[in-house]
């Protein structure tokens, strides 16, 4: 070796050096596939527990909204100032709501522009109502929810064949929209959600039906049970009527916030409701 050249160890200066090195790190790589494949093992088991079990995530929570929109609605060349007595006339029914906060209010024409948030035709005035926090709503014994149940229907798409005694369930929101509407009903005649009205679901209609208590994340083929909030019975109005009043289905429509079931709501509205209120 030249005086003052490279030094190396004696492990790596012949020429078995190669192997040396390829031997030690298959030993790594062998002690460290031990670990790699009990971590594998685990990670697939917990994906399949978790599968497995139920759990109570929530991705989207089931709470009140902060604030809602109250669009007034009139039809008409109304001058400036009508529209403001007509506006002030809601506003006034709505002051003093226990549960409210503020009321911010707009008064005059607005263009619909079309979209899922676009304000109904006809509108001469808005009202954005705020609530207050959940929280504090809650301590007013506000929670606000007719929902009691959500369910997961094997027979969704025949409801119509389901057998119900209006004494004890009513259907509301879409499923009455498309029972009033029938061919009219927007997007055709298959609601997203069947919303019943009523304290319990009869044993037998589950049964039938195939209907089981739905999880937090299912979101197909779901069925809502409503607590009638205008009595102690459905027998209100119409004893035979196999929907909720009109009223009410036009406001479950509303709440959607779906396209689909707004447009549903005017039909029903300029159909069944606006000759019920007196001319302006």
């Amino acid at each position: 070796m030249a005086p003052g050249g490279p030094r190396y160890p004696p492990a790596l200066a012949g020429p078995g050096a190669g192997a040396v090195f390829g031997e030690g790190m298959l030993k790594t790589f062998r002690e460290n596939f031990k670990h790699l494949k009990w971590v594998l093992w685990l990670v697939i088991a917990v994906f399949v527990v978790f599968g497995k079990t139920p759990h109570r995530t929530e991705f989207f929570l089931a709470q009140d909204p902060e604030w809602v929109s109250v669009y007034v609605k009139a039809r008409g060349n109304m001058s400036p100032d009508a529209q403001d007595v007509l506006v002030s006339q809601v506003e006034r029914r709505l002051m003093g709501i226990k549960g409210v906060e503020s009321l911010y209010v707009r008064t005059g024409s607005a263009s619909s522009g079309g979209g899922p948030n676009a304000p109904p035709n006809d509108t001469i005035g808005r009202i954005q109502v705020e609530f207050f926090h959940y929280e504090d709503r809650k301590a007013l014994g506000l929670r606000g929810k007719t929902l009691s149940d959500r369910y997961l229907a094997r027979h969704f798409d025949d409801w119509r064949a389901w057998s119900l005694n209006p004494a004890h369930a009513r259907w509301g929101g879409e499923a009455a929209a498309a029972l009033l509407l029938g061919e009219l009903m927007p997007n055709g005649r298959t609601p997203g959600v069947l919303t019943l009205y009523g304290d319990k679901l009869p044993a037998r209609l589950l049964a039938e039906q195939g209907i089981e208590a739905a999880g937090p994340a299912a979101y197909e083929h779901l069925v809502e049970l409503r607590k009638p909030f205008w009595g102690a019975s459905l027998l209100a109005g119409d004893e035979a009527a196999a929907t909720v009043p009109l009223a009410l289905t036009y406001a479950d429509l509303l709440a959607t916030g779906n396209a689909r079931c707004i447009e549903a709501a005017e039909m029903i509205y300029n159909m069944r409701l606006a000759g019920r209120f007196p001319p302006h």
